[in-house]
């Protein structure tokens, strides 16, 4: 069994309420596939029936709309929205900024990168005697090493940013 990590995807989704359903804001996020659910306000809470991909889903008062990466809409239930997703304001930053997590081809970069380093360092410890300039030249070369795998996490297909 292989495991997978779910790709960063930014979505738009509203939360179903009674109050946006009555005003239209529901009807406005969904546009002419509003016309495609069926739902019912009374008695009771709200409940919606929304025809997605995979046949229709029910979606109760409290629930997430979602908008898929293809245009379709789907429903959510509050946990699994909250555990999955976080508001795309909270996380917009700047790229310099970002965090990476290296895919399978950016590990094999990294550890091709480590190498390179390695064997850089090795060659100048067999000329250069211990003492504080060769300590200074470890410290460099170490920093050297972090910002070249921080370049190569830039390059595309190498991370995907968090």
């Amino acid at each position: 069994m292989a495991k997978f990590t779910k790709l960063p995807v930014t979505i738009d989704a509203i939360q179903l309420t009674a109050e946006n359903l009555s005003s239209g804001e529901i009807a406005s996020f969904m546009g002419p596939d509003f016309s495609k659910t069926s739902g019912v306000t009374s008695p009771g809470p709200v409940v919606m029936f929304i025809e997605t991909l995979e046949g229709t889903h029910r979606a109760d008062e409290g629930d997430w709309i979602i908008k898929g990466i293809k245009g379709e809409f789907y429903p959510c239930k509050p946990d699994i929205f909250e555990a999955t997703y976080r508001s795309a304001a909270a996380l917009d930053m700047r790229p310099e900024f970002a965090g990476h997590r290296l895919t399978d081809a950016g590990v094999e970069a990294a550890k091709a990168i480590s190498s390179i380093f390695n064997h850089c360092l090795a060659s100048l410890e067999e000329h250069c005697p211990p003492g504080r300039h060769t300590a200074i030249l470890r410290t460099k070369l170490e920093e050297a090493c972090f910002f070249a795998k921080k370049a190569m996490a830039g390059v595309d297909g190498n991370s995907t940013s968090f």
